[in-house]
């Protein structure tokens, strides 16, 4: 398929070893986006089939199993990528797993960086880590423009507090976000909270970001996405 520079994916369960489609020459994808993937996919695709020159890669929700393979696509797509959606369907990944396997050192142009699944379900939020957000964040070596997190699950009165709001402030202070144009909070139409209350919240969680006007920014969808009812504040 030397034409193909768009792909995604979602459902593929593929339980074969690949050995059918060995022989093919790398895809040469511009975009590659994959989710709800339990098969031998991203192996088959670190494993060189995936050739360089990704500039978009979203892969979420990633399982516990796939860290080390999100590592390799990473390594491979390099100085080509400029936006990453990433996001941990368990709700956590394994500090150790996480910062010996993920790295964006090789993806030194990387300018977008999008956060997906930063809740989880009211029972299951406070069993599960959500450390990985800041971990990803601290690994960025570019000169990130923009970035976004988005959350499905908030309730009133929501403080947010599964997620370590001072070691992300005190990154975004750092110098490889001294170029960051947006911050947008993305707040699902899902979530149980009024867009006035989840604004105020997050205002207060990221104390130094605020300080830089025009960058924080909160997007509320009051209904499901095909009505394209939405209010943003900032």
């Amino acid at each position: 398929m030397p034409r193909l520079s768009r792909l995604w994916l979602r459902q593929i369960y593929w339980d074969g070893d690949g050995e059918e489609f060995t022989g093919w020459e790398p895809l040469r994808l511009k975009f590659l986006n994959v989710g709800s993937v339990q098969s031998r996919l991203l192996p088959w695709l670190a494993r060189g089939h995936l050739g360089s020159g990704v500039e978009s890669l979203t892969i979420e929700p990633i399982s516990l199993e796939n860290i080390p393979l999100i590592g390799d696509l990473l390594r491979l797509a390099g100085a080509s990528l400029n936006r990453l959606n990433i996001g941990f369907g368990s709700g956590g990944a394994e500090d150790v797993l996480l910062t010996s396997s993920f790295a964006l050192g090789h993806n030194n142009n990387l300018r977008h960086l999008g956060l997906t699944a930063c809740d989880l379900s009211l029972l299951a939020r406070h069993s599960r880590s959500h450390s990985w957000i800041p971990l990803v964040l601290s690994q960025v070596r570019s000169e990130i423009q923009t970035i976004s997190m988005t959350f499905y699950f908030l309730q009133r009165g929501d403080n947010v507090a599964w997620i370590n709001w001072n070691a992300v402030d005190a990154i975004l202070a750092t110098e490889f976000f001294k170029k960051l144009e947006s911050f947008e909070i993305d707040v699902d139409h899902r979530c149980d909270i009024e867009g006035g209350e989840a604004w105020s919240t997050f205002k207060s969680l990221l104390p130094i970001l605020v300080k830089r006007p025009g960058i924080l920014r909160l997007r509320y969808l009051r209904t499901g996405i095909d009505d394209g009812s939405e209010v943003t504040y900032a």
